[in-house]
């Protein structure tokens, strides 16, 4: 664990060298003031501003593994006791990024007085508990879209796999009619626990989506450190 915090600050002070830095901070600024231009109700802030941060998750782990992706950090990569380890210290500072973004989104929302409705406590746990969660999976699954943990290609089936969803999504009423239920019903099953924690204060069995979400983010983990592991640095693809 030592070596994982010490590679995510050596990760994190090589970032901030970089004029990539502003980009997220940029992405959160940006997304704050289309969003909160009118004011937000507690709903409307627990679902709106974790999406906004899940796409920013995925976006520092795609700056952040970029910078590694580069023949001239293969020898430090080749030095780690784990390839893993890389991977996870991606995901910590990525994590963390994005933590300190959406509390700046809200001390913000707070500050200019952009809630309508207070919200209570008992909110403000869920949102403590839940956000995490929703930003672990992002930043695992921002793993498998870099070219760092891919082996042939792989990173480009997934973004398939996020347009076909995407798809699937843009096309629900057309496969209702054409009784293309099973797509459907996957896609459903697939992305209900992620729907029920983007709207925490209306949904039943938060608990077991919460827990299916860090499922998701162990699986993926999962899989890019089996790609990355086996991944051969010399003749890179």
């Amino acid at each position: 664990m030592s070596r994982i915090l010490t590679l995510a600050w050596f990760i994190t002070k090589d970032f901030f060298r970089s004029w990539q830095s502003f980009v997220p901070l940029a992405l959160a600024l940006t997304f704050y003031g289309i969003a909160f231009q009118y004011g937000a109700t507690p709903a409307y802030f627990a679902t709106v501003t974790p999406a906004a941060m899940i796409v920013i998750a995925i976006v520092s782990v795609l700056l952040l593994a970029g910078r590694f992706n580069r023949a001239a950090t293969f020898p430090f990569i080749a030095r780690l006791h784990q390839r893993s380890e890389l991977l996870l210290a991606v995901v910590l500072t990525a994590l963390a990024l994005t933590l300190i973004l959406s509390g700046l989104i809200t001390g913000m929302a707070l500050l200019q007085h952009k809630f309508t409705t207070p919200l209570t406590g008992r909110e403000w746990l869920l949102l403590a508990l839940i956000w995490p969660c929703l930003f672990l999976f992002a930043s695992f699954f921002g793993l498998l879209l870099t070219n760092l943990a891919s082996r042939g290609s792989s990173h480009i089936i997934v973004y398939a796999l996020v347009a076909a969803f995407a798809a699937i999504y843009d096309y629900q009423f057309e496969l209702t009619q054409a009784h293309q239920t099973f797509l459907l019903g996957l896609w459903q099953r697939i992305l209900d626990p992620i729907s029920i924690t983007l709207t925490p204060f209306t949904s039943a069995n938060l608990v077991q989506a919460a827990l299916l979400v860090l499922g998701y983010a162990l699986l993926c983990f999962i899989v890019a450190d089996w790609l990355f592991a086996r991944k051969d640095l010399v003749w890179s693809e």
